[in-house]
């Protein structure tokens, strides 16, 4: 009883962490994708599409991209956890439940980790650091 009272804070501490930790990405996603170009307000806006150069799309399909992968992982967490809620003491939902919740967390560091290599690579592409040539 004990051991399972321990595992089920584990899981609330490591959701909980991982929700704060998330946020500051979260926030600099938004605002990177919302620096290209005003990408986000043309999804957004209501005169419709107005990217012009491939920059501009290119921070409008990552923009929805983002905002569908929060989507999914938040509808994740909340299924895991209703899983778990509603478990009863069933060890097969629960492993089901936990099962979903580490797969969700998985995922969602796989994307974040996506974009930071994406953009590291794509601000050095950007500064365009010289090559000092003899």
């Amino acid at each position: 009883m004990i051991r399972r009272f321990k595992e089920k804070m584990a899981y609330v501490v490591l959701f909980t962490a991982s929700s704060v930790l998330a946020y500051p990405i979260v926030a600099m996603a938004k605002k990177t994708v919302g620096d290209a170009g005003g990408a986000l307000q043309t999804v957004v806006g209501k005169s419709g599409l107005k990217a012009t150069d491939a920059a501009g799309y290119a921070g409008i399909v990552l923009a929805v991209l983002f905002y569908m992968s929060g989507l999914a992982f938040f509808v994740l967490m909340f299924y895991g956890g209703y899983l778990w809620l509603t478990a009863r003491g069933k060890e097969d939902q629960v492993e089901k439940a936990k099962r979903v919740i580490t797969a969700a967390l998985i995922g969602l560091t796989i994307i974040f980790s996506a974009y930071a290599i994406t953009y590291l690579v794509s601000s050095r592409l950007i500064q365009g650091t010289p090559v000092n040539k003899p």
